[in-house]
């Protein structure tokens, strides 16, 4: 019921997703890869290994398949959370960033981008709904 709760405070829905991604901040020299755990309209969550603060803004790049191409879109985001994430084998953290510049011609990609997973989300409840 939680998530339900959420899904409809939210403004723009979440996607679930595995992309990669390169991000640099004003502090870092080069550029650092993550990868994509969500994605909305309005911003991302990611996971790094790299320890960044809560207020840095990033240069963001994701990457994602586009037929038989890698595309990518860019934004500018800040982060607005973090949280610190250990495993057995890794430890690293999750960044929530929130979308401060977008050019016209990325936000056309990520609303594809966004509305293709979301598509295929609804097919795939629709076949588990069949297969009940």
């Amino acid at each position: 019921m939680r998530s339900i709760r959420n899904l409809e405070r939210r403004r723009f829905p979440r996607v679930s997703i595995d992309l990669p991604l390169d991000y640099q901040s004003q502090d870092l020299s080069k550029p650092h890869g993550a990868l994509v755990l969500n994605l909305s309209e309005a911003g991302l969550q990611f996971f790094s290994l790299q320890d960044l603060p809560i207020g840095a803004v990033l240069k963001i790049t994701v990457l994602f398949p586009k037929e038989f191409k890698l595309a990518n879109f860019k934004v500018s985001a800040e982060i607005v959370w973090k949280s610190e994430f250990n495993d057995i084998d890794f430890s690293g953290y999750r960044y929530g960033l929130r979308f401060i510049e977008v050019l016209k011609e990325d936000q056309w990609k990520l609303q594809e981008l966004l509305h293709s997973y979301l598509s295929l989300e609804n097919i795939d409840k629709i076949k588990l709904m069949e297969g009940s």
